[in-house]
């Protein structure tokens, strides 16, 4: 049975509460009912029987105002000292006093560099994948030494995923057995025209003998290759730490609608994902390797450099290196227009 998640009691602080002291009390001085000073008159002992203590002894004129003077009355007794301000409540000092420190620094705006380039949730263009057998239309002999059998180089390369996209007049390949970019075709490049055999007309052999002799015409320049991108030289990440032996493909998944390929590389396990940006003028690449300890490196054919940027590591000619902490996201970006030469020592 699930033991259920414990429940975490959250105390929140009472905030904007003041100890107060002793309510200060505010003294009032009050008069006597005699209005003043008692004046003390000695005399003799006979003046004190009953009958000279009548209310006619105590005639007005013995109390007269004089001695009664406001002087004796002096508001010295009163002074303001024992109401001194020190009571006064610290209502004086607001809350105001409360740190402003409860309203945050007004989140500091996060300085953090936007990636140069992130994985779209969806793919920009939808995408057609499909698996199909080609003929095999590489030509560089490090490139080839994954197709090689003991009956020698294989003629076809059997079930290549092959991605395009409506209106995108392109072709790209990846090979589920070297794991890797095979190439992306441009479907309106010019097809060479096929030249036929000359065939020397029948003739005598002593007019041949005496025909002259004719200047070979040069041949015509080689058009340029229908392939934007074509795989050369090793596997990609083969000078990467941990790599070793040759790439095993496990499977493929569709993330937004982009094919993500899936293989481990000796320790690494890596995953691919290939998608077409800005009307398929811009082919997309990401690797996510785990396991990198000592980071990654990426070797690319020497004619791809020039079309390709990165999103993070440095270049060194046509091989990048990623350090470990980056390995999560690498992107690199392939202009499939033509594009100016890069100078060699750009990065």
């Amino acid at each position: 049975m699930l033991s259920l998640p414990r429940l975490l009691t959250v105390i929140l602080p009472l905030v904007g509460l003041a100890s107060w002291g002793p309510m200060s009390r505010s003294l009032t001085a009050q008069e006597s009912p005699a209005g003043g000073s008692l004046v003390i008159q000695d005399s003799p002992p006979a003046a004190t029987t009953p009958a000279p203590t009548t209310p006619a002894a105590t005639t007005p004129a013995a109390t007269t105002p004089a001695p009664t003077t406001p002087a004796p009355t002096t508001p010295a007794p009163t002074t303001p000292a024992p109401t001194t301000p020190a009571p006064t409540p610290p209502a004086a000092t607001p809350p105001a006093a409360t740190p402003p420190a409860a309203t945050p620094p007004a989140a500091a705006p996060t300085t953090d560099p936007e990636p140069v380039s992130i994985a779209p949730v969806i793919a920009p263009l939808k995408l057609d994948i499909a698996r199909r057998d080609l003929k095999n239309f590489l030509t560089d002999p490090e490139a080839l030494t994954a197709y090689r059998g003991p009956d020698g180089l294989t003629d076809s390369l059997p079930e290549v995923f092959v991605i395009g996209s409506n209106a995108v007049p392109r072709a790209v390949f990846w090979d589920p057995l070297a794991c890797r970019l095979l190439g992306v075709l441009d479907l309106e490049a010019p097809v060479p025209p096929a030249t036929a055999p000359v065939v020397a007309p029948a003739s005598n052999d002593v007019e041949q003998e005496n025909a002259p002799v004719e200047s070979e015409t040069p041949e015509a320049p080689a058009p340029p290759s229908p392939y934007l991108l074509l795989a050369a030289g090793p596997a990609p990440l083969t000078g990467s730490g941990g790599a070793g032996g040759a790439p095993r493909y496990f499977g493929f998944r569709l993330v937004g609608g982009m094919p993500e390929f899936l293989y481990t590389f000796g320790l690494l396990t890596v995953e691919e994902r290939l998608w077409l940006e800005e009307e398929g003028t811009v082919l997309k690449q990401r690797f996510s390797v785990r396991d990198a300890r000592r980071g990654i490196q990426l070797t690319l054919p020497e004619e791809w450099r020039r079309r390709a940027t990165a999103s993070v590591g440095t270049w060194k000619k046509n091989v990048l290196s990623v350090p470990n902490e980056s390995t999560g996201e690498v992107i690199l970006t392939y202009r499939l227009t033509e594009v100016a030469p890069e100078p060699a020592d750009s990065n």
